[in-house]
Order: C-alpha cells, then sequence, then structure tokens
C-alpha cells in the first residue's frame, strides 16, 4: 500500500533536474561526433589531417612534400595529442577520440570551477557549457584555443596560495603557449594582475616564472613563416560606427545559437523561423552578458576579487580596441573575450551567500535553461540537416555571394569545410602512402616545401 504523502510517480532532485538539458545535449553531441561520417567542425578536420601527416613524418613514411618546423608553435596541443594516437588506432578514429576527450575533461573542469569558485550550478553549468566549452570557437574547429581555455579554467580552479604558486605560473604559462598565443596573453594579464595586487616580491616571481613562456614567444614571432597563408578577409574597417557594431555582434556569438551552413543553405534559407529565433537568442544573450560586465565592476571589491576586476577591465577594454584581423587571425577581439568572461562568471555568478544575485530571482535558472535549450536544438538541426543535404561543402560562389549580405552570415558555420582532406586522409591510410594533399594553415607544427602549391582556401 502506498504511504500517506507519497506518489508513484518518480521525483527528480533539483539539483539533478537543472543537468537534463546540458547532459542531453552532451549526449547527442557524443552520438554526433561518433555517427557522422565527418566530424561538423570545420577547421579541425584540417588539423586531424596534419596530426596524420606529422604521424608519417615521425616514423618516416611521410612525405618530402612536408617537414617538421625546428621552433617552437603556440598551436600544437590537439595536434600533438592527435598524433601520439595515430599510433595506435586510425586517424578518424584519433580525431573522434580527441574530441571526446577534450568535452570529458572539459565537463570535469567545469564541476571544479563551479564548486571552487562557489558559483550557482543552475547559472554556471548553462553559461560555461553555451559561452566556453561548446562556443561558437569550438564549432569553427579551433579545438587548441578551446584547450587553452580549459587551461584557464583550470588555474580559476585552483587555491589562491596555488596561483601564487611560480611553479604553478611557469606551468600554466607553458601549457597556455602549447595551445594558443591569444590564451598565454589572457594568462599573463590574469596571473600578472593578481601578482600586483599582492606585493612587489609577487610581481617578481610573476616574472622569473614568464620567462620560459616569454622566450618561446619570442622565438616563435622571430622564427615563423606563415607567408603561404590565404590573405585575410577584413569585416569592417577599424574605429568606424560598423566596428562597434561588429563587437557587439562578436559578444552576440557567445549566444547559444550556431547557423550551420551546409552546401548553399544555411538556416535562413533552410529555416527562417529557427533562423530568426536563434539571432533573436543571441542577442538576447549579449545583452545579458552586457549587464553581466556592467554587475562585475559594480560588485564590491572583496581583497581575492579586486584583482579579477581589473583583469575584466583590462581584457575587456583589449577586446573593444584590438582590429577585426591582426596577426593572420580574423577577429582577434574574440579570442581575447572568452577568457575574459571566464573571469566575469566568476565575478558574477557566485551563490547569493557569497555575493552573487538573490535567490529570489527566478528568471536567470529559466533563461539559462532556455539558452541551452535553443544550443540543442541548433544541434538538433545540424543532424536534421545533413541527413537531407548530406555532408556538403560550401561553393565558392556561394561562399562570395554571402560575403556581400550581412543576415545570411549572422553566426554562421561552414561544417564541412575541409572533407576533401579527411577522404585524401583515409584513402592514403587505408592504402598505407604518405598524404600528398597541401595544408592551408602552415601555423602549426608542419611546413610545406615551395614546390608544393597551395589549394586554394576551401569555402
Amino acid at each position: 500500500m502506498q504511504a500517506p504523502g507519497t506518489t508513484f510517480v518518480p521525483t527528480v532532485d533539483r539539483r539533478h533536474a537543472r543537468m537534463l538539458l546540458p547532459g542531453a545535449y552532451g549526449a547527442v553531441l557524443l552520438l554526433v561526433i561518433w555517427w557522422f561520417r565527418y566530424l561538423p567542425l570545420a577547421d579541425f578536420n584540417e588539423w586531424a589531417y596534419q596530426a596524420f601527416i606529422t604521424r608519417t613524418l615521425l616514423d618516416g613514411t611521410g612525405s618530402a612534400v612536408f617537414y617538421l618546423r625546428d621552433y617552437p608553435v603556440p598551436y600544437i596541443t590537439s595536434q600533438l595529442w592527435m598524433t601520439g594516437l595515430n599510433f595506435f588506432m586510425s586517424p578518424v578514429a584519433a580525431a573522434r577520440c580527441t574530441v571526446t576527450a577534450y568535452l570529458v575533461v572539459a565537463a570535469w573542469l567545469a564541476y571544479r570551477f563551479v564548486e571552487a569558485n562557489r558559483l550557482r550550478p543552475e547559472l554556471a553549468y548553462p553559461a560555461l557549457l553555451v559561452c566556453i566549452v561548446c562556443n561558437s570557437s569550438f564549432w569553427s574547429g579551433y579545438l587548441n584555443y578551446q584547450c587553452g581555455l580549459l587551461v584557464l579554467m583550470a588555474y580559476l580552479s585552483l587555491p589562491d596560495d596555488r596561483q601564487r604558486d611560480p611553479r604553478v605560473v611557469c606551468g600554466v604559462s607553458l601549457l597556455a603557449f602549447a595551445c594558443h598565443g591569444f590564451c598565454l596573453l589572457a594568462f599573463g594579464v590574469l596571473s600578472g594582475m593578481q601578482a600586483l595586487y599582492r606585493s612587489r616580491r609577487a610581481v617578481l616571481h610573476y616574472v622569473i616564472a614568464m620567462v620560459p613562456a616569454g622566450l618561446l614567444t619570442l622565438w616563435y614571432l622571430l622564427a615563423k613563416s606563415n607567408d603561404a597563408m590565404p590573405a585575410l578577409h577584413t569585416p569592417v574597417s577599424y574605429g568606424d560606427v560598423r566596428f562597434l557594431a561588429y563587437k557587439f555582434y562578436t559578444l552576440s556569438k557567445a549566444g547559444p545559437y550556431q547557423n550551420f551552413m551546409i552546401g548553399d543553405l544555411s538556416d535562413l534559407g533552410r529555416l527562417p523561423s529557427l533562423f530568426w529565433l536563434g539571432c533573436a537568442a543571441n542577442l538576447a544573450a549579449a545583452v545579458v552578458l552586457l549587464r553581466m560586465q556592467v554587475l562585475a565592476l559594480k560588485r564590491p571589491a572583496v581583497a581575492h576579487h579586486a584583482a579579477l576586476r581589473a583583469v575584466a577591465v583590462v581584457l575587456g577594454a583589449a577586446y573593444l580596441l584590438v582590429p577585426a584581423t591582426a596577426l593572420q587571425i580574423v577577429n582577434p577581439g574574440e579570442r581575447l573575450l572568452y577568457p575574459q568572461l571566464l573571469v566575469v562568471f566568476v565575478l558574477t555568478l557566485r551563490r547569493p551567500d557569497e555575493g552573487g544575485l538573490p535567490a529570489r530571482r527566478r528568471w536567470a535558472p529559466v533563461a539559462a535553461s532556455m539558452a541551452v535549450g535553443v544550443a540543442l536544438l541548433s544541434l538538433v538541426n545540424l543532424m536534421g540537416s545533413t541527413e537531407a543535404q548530406g555532408y556538403r561543402g560550401v561553393s565558392a560562389d556561394t561562399f562570395q555571394s554571402a560575403q556581400q549580405g550581412y543576415a545570411e552570415r549572422f553566426y554562421w558555420h561552414r561544417p564541412y569545410q575541409f572533407i576533401a582532406m579527411q577522404d585524401h586522409m583515409v584513402e592514403r591510410y587505408t592504402q598505407g602512402r604518405a598524404p600528398e594533399m597541401p595544408i592551408t594553415f602552415t601555423t602549426s607544427l608542419i611546413g610545406m616545401h615551395p614546390v608544393a602549391r597551395l589549394t586554394p582556401p576551401t569555402p
């Protein structure tokens, strides 16, 4: 007999219920990673190909077209990991395992980040999922940079005394260098500001600890040779009104919606209702993030948070001031935005007893869940669109046509941009022959002899 006050309907603890949507998103994403023929991660498909090339160069079976660079390169984390896996499995499996490992580590670090900084889980987990772990850069295939964000998240999860340790600062700076130069820059600002707020002695320790990463960066800048990189398209001119609009648009890219362009169709032509819903969701996310920026500045200067407020100001100002293209990177400000958002989350998503938003503001958890819902809807749309249209890249004509407009390019990604490289990689791996298709990104461990002509960058 049923006891009084009980029910046959199973109940879910609120702490577990708020993880249902992020958990569903993770499950669907893993399904995409292991079920799809090609990973829909744009540039990452070339990095997987380059890891296969690196393995053949290391085991002596590589083509004379390529060679390994003799200087340090700050874009090698995922490439080195995949190269190691290539010795034990196929290059396709190595790529899938790499993305899976990234997601697993990201989930664990998100938990550590939330607990160490005493953040509200119902707000922090959706924010980290949408804005950091599976953000626009992730879907563009910038996995090295994404690994750099995880390094910063891990550092911010350490106790204060560990963050002050020069050995930790040195190790984290080297890890950040190996991931991405902008992650090293962001870490330098973060750790340097923390030292500046402590003492002159701390500043001295910080400078000494950063010397190895600084020397590697200087070596790279003096030795690098990426003149073969294709010319970059500059979206807007520096300093005009459109430039400010571009900055706001970049902030809105931290929202949950991604517009996947397959073949000649984006969501605008394929499913206009989803496109405009997604754009509205991203604009709403930008407004919320702007509000959080203001809240971060207004917070009382708690001793261990005063330095973080200064970091948020410095990185935010840098984000606003850097041009649309620099150092062969499109929109470098976006690379500084995500580290800055990590700091803003620490300052604004704290639990009510830690000075965060009052728990009575119930709209915040609802809005966070809606953001994850839009991200999940966008992911499911990618699956359906791929099933309907196939694995199709964007033609050169469509790419050029889209460059002339605005709406179709909002939040767009070209998920199957380098599938020709994937086909070549699988063919050469199956045949046991060295890969020879030219690479596009020459900022990696691999150099290419002048005798090989670069293929035009695949739109």
